[in-house]
């Protein structure tokens, strides 16, 4: 091989190192931009409004309608129409009395004056992307069963599986059409994915 020759192979192997770092580079800084896209897609937040923004902030210390200095005590009477012979509110036989779930707590829960909106209650933060195809939940690791022991995803996952398959049947009706999975991803994150054709109206607010 002539030295002409070698020079001209040393400067074809330039050219095609270039060419494929200039590729990498390239490929990288895309993949790097999807992913920041991606990133900054996911919403993370203390509470749920599908029609806009949450009236109260993270750190808020109580809604507006309660006083933290109201009395503690006493006894409350609630009138309601109708009769029951349960007070679990879950039962597929007989009729709950008024107010029997109001010892059971969510992961998310309404409030009084707003439309549509759920904070984190069992919860801490949720998390989902802006097409709401799932929804990751942050649970607080103070929460407490009422024996003091911790209420952990494992315990939502169970809850979850346990109203699907001996609940309710409307209950399994809705779940069915609007759940597809539900994913434990460590001790207090449960995740759940909805079907492509799930209200993203409710979908969130159900779950939670």
């Amino acid at each position: 091989m002539t030295k002409s020759r070698v020079q001209a192979k040393a400067v074809d192997t330039s050219k095609l190192r270039n060419f494929v770092v200039g590729h990498v580079i390239g490929l990288a800084v895309i993949f790097g931009a999807m992913s920041l896209r991606a990133d900054e897609a996911i919403t993370k937040t203390h509470g749920f409004n599908f029609f806009g923004e949450l009236k109260y902030p993270a750190d808020y210390k109580h809604l507006d309608y309660v006083n933290p200095d109201a009395p503690k005590g006493g006894e409350i009477s609630i009138w309601t129409m109708g009769t029951f012979d349960s007070f679990n509110p879950y039962t597929r036989k007989g009729r709950a009395g008024a107010l029997a779930s109001a010892p059971f707590e969510s992961l998310l829960e309404g409030t009084s004056d707003e439309v549509g909106t759920s904070y984190g209650l069992l919860a801490e933060t949720l998390e989902y992307p802006e097409d709401q195809s799932w929804v990751i939940f942050h649970m607080r690791p103070e929460a407490r069963f009422s024996d003091g022991t911790p209420v952990t995803a494992e315990d939502v996952a169970f809850t979850y599986e346990l109203f699907l398959n001996e609940g309710l049947a409307s209950y399994r009706a809705i779940l069915g059409q609007i759940v597809t999975g539900v994913e434990i991803l460590g001790p207090h994150r449960i995740k759940y994915s909805f079907a492509d054709d799930a209200s993203r109206r409710d979908a969130i607010p159900i779950v939670g």
